[in-house]
């Protein structure tokens, strides 16, 4: 079944992992962490991903871009919101400025709206679902995951504020995009999140809204939620 192809495949990964952090070759092992990160957040524990990046020397981890975006995204998991907006924004300077990565950056702005909106900050959230877009309008980069995220990002924003039927039409759209890529369980809350009677705005670690460059953030007044 392709579940479990899948499964093998993360399996096969972090075998490789462990076997180069065994071994002390730190950067080849950070690069492979870094490229399937993403993919391992839906397959992995928090604190399976934790005692995953826990050996990598902290050396190592201060001087490497590709260990500041892990370090962003364990922080995350581990609900270290601040140690993750550091680590985060280090590397999306790095990988806008220096190392041009637009995959990886579009990843981080995406993780950093997300971020930004658990703590109800939607004009943070607005700058950084425009900076997604423009970087994937771009450089080309609509992965299927990035498209994914940003088009459950504005759904999420969507229910959270009362336009059901709008969030609807980008939930779906993550929706197929999730079951094209046979992940059932953010497939499932790319819906349900947008759904009467829902929690709405609860933005996990997983997708986002369509039509790049649309303003969502229109208006903020005390109490109240706007797009």
């Amino acid at each position: 079944m392709a579940s479990d192809a899948l499964e093998d495949s993360s399996d096969a990964m972090l075998a490789q992992i462990h076997r180069q952090q065994a071994a002390g070759e730190w950067e080849i092992a950070a690069d492979l962490l870094a490229t399937h990160a993403v993919d391992l957040l839906d397959r992995l524990t928090t604190a399976e991903l934790a005692a995953l990046f826990a050996p990598f020397p902290k050396p190592l981890i201060a001087r490497s871009p590709t260990l500041w975006f892990v370090a962003g995204l364990v922080s995350a998991r581990l609900h270290a919101a601040d140690e993750a907006f550091t680590w985060l924004e280090k590397a999306a300077d790095h990988f806008t400025t220096q190392d041009i990565q637009p995959s990886r950056a579009i990843w981080i702005y995406l993780e950093l709206a997300r971020l930004h909106y658990s703590r109800d900050e939607f004009d943070h959230v607005q700058r950084y679902v425009d900076a997604a877009a423009a970087l994937m309008k771009q450089s080309g980069a609509l992965a299927l995951a990035h498209e994914a995220f940003l088009n459950y990002m504005i759904a999420s924003l969507c229910g959270d504020t009362g336009r059901v039927a709008e969030g609807m039409g980008y939930a779906q759209r993550a929706a197929h995009q999730y079951h094209l890529q046979r992940n059932h369980a953010r497939e499932f809350r790319a819906v349900d999140g947008v759904q009467p009677g829902s929690t709405g705005g609860s933005v996990s670690s997983g997708a986002g809204g369509s039509q790049p460059g649309a303003r969502l953030l229109r208006d903020r007044t005390p109490g109240k939620r706007f797009l």
